[in-house]
């Protein structure tokens, strides 16, 4: 047991290692969304006011559209701006799917594929390394091994129904609801 724990560790530190750049650099960190730099961060930033609105119209560019169709209007990123100062919504925007692609990864990988805890280790950090980029489009790549652990849960027949309708629902609608919500269809097919 004390091996497993040293491993976890091990990848807690490597996780950490990856977001480092978010965390110290904190306002001066650098996003990248598309080809566009940083530049969609602002426009979620100024939609932010508006979340308890329920508005999904976006009146700030082209005279106005709607939030949807713009494709980086998730409400998780929504929510945050909304909830934090622009600079820690942007830098927890960034690490979240990081540290729970590499841990969930890790856990699914242990408890349910059987791999050792070296694989784990690798594996998670893999899927933690393919989100840690800034760039949001790809890092919420990050947000898939949960779903696939909700959905592993979700079909637990040991697990209280209601337990098993939240692992089922909730992970599905998180990844839904990240920057990039063309996702989501891929999430619930799976």
């Amino acid at each position: 047991m004390t091996r497993n724990i040293s491993y976890f560790g091990l990848l807690l530190i490597g996780l950490g290692w990856l977001v480092l750049e978010f965390i110290i650099l904190g306002p001066l960190s650098y996003f990248e969304m598309h080809d566009n730099g940083d530049s969609s961060l602002s426009a979620i930033a100024a939609t932010a006011p508006h979340f308890l609105e329920k508005n999904l119209w976006y009146p700030y560019g082209g005279g106005g559209t709607d939030r949807y169709s713009l494709g980086y209007f998730g409400g998780f990123e929504t929510f945050l701006f909304w909830a934090f100062p622009d600079w820690l919504a942007a830098s927890i925007l960034a690490t979240a799917p990081s540290l729970i692609g590499g841990v969930t990864t890790y856990v699914f990988s242990r408890r349910i594929l059987g791999l050792t805890a070296p694989a784990a280790v690798f594996a998670g950090l893999g899927v933690a390394l393919f989100s840690a980029t800034g760039k949001f489009y790809q890092s919420t790549g990050g947000f898939f091994p949960l779903v696939l652990w909700g959905i592993h849960r979700g079909l637990d027949k040991g697990t209280a129904t209601w337990k098993r309708w939240l692992w089922l629902c909730l992970p599905p609608l998180l990844y839904g609801t990240t920057t990039h919500i063309q996702m989501l269809p891929f999430a619930l097919l799976v």
